[in-house]
């Protein structure tokens, strides 16, 4: 059985950094933490294997493969986790929302015993405690979804970034450790915030 905070708190020991990275080492980083952290299970993305439905799909037995023997009654999603970090397109923050939402949808509609969203968000302009609004946002969707299970949202802080003539760029995500926060969805309590 996982239990969220030990998988955040692993998360963030792991992925903390007080360098400044790219978004593409950061999604690197954080698809080899999945990995690592399950490794005695079948990780798509992994070193052998490309992403399959999801941008971190464990189970139980490699899915692509499951005609090819007898044994396809013991195939069980452990976990699925989509990555909303910005990347192309995402510098706005109307953009960087809706892709967020849309990761979101995935796990809403995916049969897994554990979910895990890890974003990052941008306020709108003089919008105070966006976090905030953004996980009531989260959380009302996934309310009113009916969606079974916990689901576990990290946040990674991220700053607004502009190219030299003005136009939003990718968010510039922080990977300090007293910037991630992390968040249980729950049907059976109100949001929790973790440690």
């Amino acid at each position: 059985m996982i239990e969220y905070n030990d998988l955040f708190t692993k998360f963030r020991d792991e992925i903390a950094s007080e360098v400044d990275e790219k978004t593409p080492e950061i999604t690197k980083k954080i698809k080899t933490f999945f990995a690592s952290e399950f490794s005695n299970y079948f990780v798509a993305p992994s070193s052998k294997e490309k992403e399959f439905l999801v941008d971190i799909f464990v189970s139980t037995r490699n899915p692509r493969k499951l005609g090819e023997d007898s044994n396809a009654g013991d195939f069980k999603v452990i976990l699925v986790a989509e990555s909303e970090l910005g990347g192309e397109g995402g510098g706005a923050q109307g953009y960087l929302k809706r892709n967020v939402f849309e990761d979101f949808a995935k796990l809403l509609v995916i049969q897994s015993e554990y979910k895990v969203l890890i974003f990052t968000s941008l306020p709108y302009y003089k919008e105070n405690d966006h976090l905030e609004k953004r996980i009531c946002e989260i959380n009302s969707i996934y309310k009113n979804a009916g969606c079974p299970g916990d689901i576990l949202l990290i946040h990674l802080h991220a700053t607004s970034q502009k190219t030299p003539n003005g136009h939003p760029t990718n968010p510039k995500v922080s990977l300090k450790r007293d910037t991630m926060s992390a968040y249980v969805l729950s049907n059976s309590l109100s949001v929790q915030r973790l440690a």
